[in-house]
């Protein structure tokens, strides 16, 4: 059987060795069938957000319906459907298997709009034909004839059908984790696995990982055996299945990894660019360290086909090779090629591919030595794509600027921040980035931190809702950060949220909200205070002495709040037991509280403060001995 490019799928079964029809292979019973059909009903009906339908309303809309000229109401002739107990030789039943295949395809992809019913019953009877086409793709597992290239041709039926809308797909999610469909499929497989090639064995995994469904233990085991360690395998082969394991997360064997790398560096064997980028993304996203005769002939491939490479692969590639930190090989030579290719192609760069890529080339300083003519001509397409950015986006950016000690121009800065308040819709900026987004603004335009508070204090009050105590740390450690003070509507929200959550923050979070409300000189109510002082003591346990230090220190800057005898006591504690590593910064801000709030120290805890300032005495910065 061949593909449309004419690549041969599965060996004829004249050349088997035993029957088309396994012996080993049992048929589904009549009661099993019916449950799996009764969960495909349940299961299509879930993803499609109604309820299953009673069953005479099914069998009356799912009763094919035959016109006077012999066809039936979907378009298929009535003399073509031939009946499978008719069928007598393998190659009758393979043509009755490929005519059914047709007819389920053209059953799924049909344009249900144009059947003469009403709009009000219009979306349940494509519903009940949506059932349909599942159960009669189910019912094709025990038609005779149904051999392995027809499992293949299965599963990439369901990956077309899952491409065509987000109903379908999450149909056909439903249809493989909730029924015994891919079970069935896997044991009507295996067997049959040795006699698919490299062509079809490297479909099946590319397939699992469009669908996003990881196969069995004992499927992959069968798979690599069939596989017979990658040595069929042409380059495109190679990325399809190596694709799929990245794809869903899924390491390969030690085996199968050796082999996937060895059948890339095997001389018969020249890798395209879109199969050396696709290797280095998956050694990427799944953490694999490789060899360094395949990095290096990974490299010479790179360097080879980087010129035909498009921007997403470039920024794929760069971006993998950050995941993968210093463990792999790449060369300043092959950094060149790469930042060439790069600011040839940065026109047709999508804003995803630009932050992407900064942010990646930011990690890896020490290997990519970025000019200031890379950063004009990427600031430069910045501005062109600005109006496709997300808050993702927009946050990597600001984060490689601080890596990389950059310090952006001042329209750039702007075009940021109409990015942040213009571009981005209140509701596309997530809880988490909600914070991180600000502060990156904030942090470069001092300036423009006033005319943006009341944008941010908005979205904070929309968002809150949905805000976890994190997000609620963070709000307040960005205004902080930028020493901006807040209004009084925001305190009474954020102070409100505090107290609907107080029983999930940990000790760091606490100590982060006394850090902010001490920075921004803010004496908070005495309803606020028990209250942090009760979570206080629920999570001493978890304290050390560089956050106990921090909330002393705002403490002191409360206009002089004194804290409880068990703060007092856990600080004592914490001081004695972490005197080994305590840092210079500590020990003065939490001489200057006890300065600040009047409190003298006990001599015991002062012999031991002494006795840490003799040791690290050096490190002290003059603001800190001041």
């Amino acid at each position: 059987t061949m593909d449309s490019n004419r690549n041969v799928l599965f060996i004829p079964a004249s050349t088997w060795s035993v029957s088309p029809q396994t012996p080993h292979i049992t048929k589904t019973s009549d009661s099993s069938s019916k449950v799996i059909s009764q969960k495909v009903t349940r299961s299509i009906m879930m993803a499609s957000g109604n309820k299953a339908q009673k069953p005479e309303a099914k069998q009356r809309n799912s009763s094919p319906k035959r016109n006077s000229t012999g066809v039936e109401a979907n378009g298929v002739p009535a003399s073509s459907l031939v009946s499978a107990a008719e069928v007598k030789s393998p190659r009758e039943q393979r043509g009755v298997l490929i005519h059914k295949f047709e007819e389920l395809e053209n059953e799924f992809f049909r344009d249900n709009r144009q059947d003469p019913v009403d709009a009000e019953n219009a979306s349940q009877i494509m519903k009940d034909k949506r059932i349909k086409s599942f159960e009669s793709l189910l019912e094709l597992l025990n038609m005779p004839g149904y051999d392995a290239i027809s499992a293949v041709r299965s599963l990439k039926l369901l990956v077309r059908v899952s491409r065509k809308n987000a109903g379908l797909s999450r149909a056909v999610q439903r249809f493989l984790t909730e029924t015994e469909y891919l079970a069935l499929w896997t044991e009507k497989l295996i067997p049959l696995m040795p006699l698919l090639n490299p062509f079809a064995l490297s479909s099946i995994m590319h397939c699992f990982g469009a669908l996003r469904v990881c196969p069995s233990r004992e499927f992959l085991q069968a798979w690599e055996q069939a596989s017979r360690e990658l040595k069929d395998f042409d380059a495109q082969g190679l990325a399809n299945a190596l694709w799929g394991f990245g794809r869903l997360h899924m390491k390969p064997s030690d085996e199968l990894a050796a082999a996937f790398c060895k059948a890339f560096q095997s001389e018969a064997i020249e890798p395209d660019h879109k199969t050396v980028s696709t290797y280095l993304w998956v050694f990427g996203t799944l953490r694999m360290i490789p060899s360094t005769e395949f990095s290096k002939a990974w490299t010479i491939s790179f360097k080879r086909t980087a010129g035909s490479m498009i921007m997403a692969d470039l920024a794929k590639v760069v971006d993998s090779l950050r995941r993968m930190e210093a463990s792999f090989e790449f060369d300043a030579e092959a950094a060149g090629v790469w930042t060439n290719c790069f600011l040839s192609n940065i026109s047709y760069a999508s804003m995803d591919d630009l932050a992407k890529s900064l942010y990646a080339l930011a990690s890896m300083k020490d290997r990519f030595q970025l000019s200031s003519k890379f950063m004009d001509a990427w600031c430069e397409a910045f501005e062109t794509k600005l109006r496709s950015a997300d808050q993702k986006s927009l946050r990597q950016i600001f984060s490689a600027f601080d890596i990389l000690g950059y310090t952006p121009s001042e329209r750039f800065l702007q075009l940021w921040q109409i990015g942040l308040d213009d571009t981005i819709p209140p509701v596309h900026v997530s809880e988490q980035a909600l914070a991180h987004s600000y502060w990156g603004i904030w942090k470069f335009r001092k300036w423009a931190r006033e005319p943006s508070l009341a944008l941010f204090e908005s979205r904070f009050a929309r968002q809150v809702p949905q805000m976890a105590a994190q997000e609620l740390v963070d709000s307040l450690w960005a205004l902080g950060k930028a020493d901006l003070m807040p209004s009084d509507a925001f305190f009474k929200v954020w102070y409100r949220a505090f107290e609907q959550q107080q029983e999930t923050f940990s000790s760091q979070q606490l100590s982060g909200i006394m850090w902010a409300l001490g920075r921004l000189k803010i004496c908070p109510p005495k309803q606020f205070i028990d209250t942090w002082s009760r979570l206080f003591e629920k999570e001493a346990e978890g304290f050390i002495f560089p956050h106990v230090s921090m909330c002393f220190l705002s403490f002191g800057r409360m206009n002089g709040l004194v804290p409880s005898k068990s703060f007092m006591d856990l600080l004592y504690r914490l001081f004695e037991a972490e005197m080994e590593s305590v840092s210079s910064q500590n020990m003065s801000n939490v001489l200057h509280s006890f300065a600040t709030l009047g409190i003298t120290p006990p001599d015991s805890f002062m012999d031991q403060w002494f006795v840490c300032f003799k040791r690290i005495s050096a490190t002290f910065m003059p603001q800190e001995l001041a």
